[in-house]
């Protein structure tokens, strides 16, 4: 199955000095980290979307249920997987940096 990187993403927005873009992510409510009803939509939604703005880009973060999130992803229909938690499940179908 093909490997979807996640921190990849990170790297080349990071890195890159190309034109702005709408980065989409998709996560699960999992507070207090991200959440629909928290403000902001969480402090780790808040650093993304901080760290994204200062290369131009904007973030926008789309929550569904976990099966869901996944899912879309696999299909290509969301940029990443939004802080995605690392276990032996995952880490076959989606790429982990550290």
């Amino acid at each position: 199955m093909k490997k979807i990187f996640i921190n990849v993403l990170f790297f080349i927005v990071f890195t890159s000095s190309g034109s702005a873009e709408m980065i989409t992510m998709v996560t699960c409510n999992w507070q207090p980290f991200q959440g629909e009803d928290l403000p902001k939509q969480g402090f780790t939604a808040e650093i993304a979307r901080q760290a994204l703005n200062r290369k131009g880009h904007t973030f926008k973060l789309i929550f569904r249920p976990w099966a869901r999130a996944v899912d879309q992803v696999k299909k290509g229909n969301y940029v990443a997987l939004f802080n995605p938690w690392k276990n032996k499940d995952n880490e076959n179908d989606f790429l982990f940096f550290q």
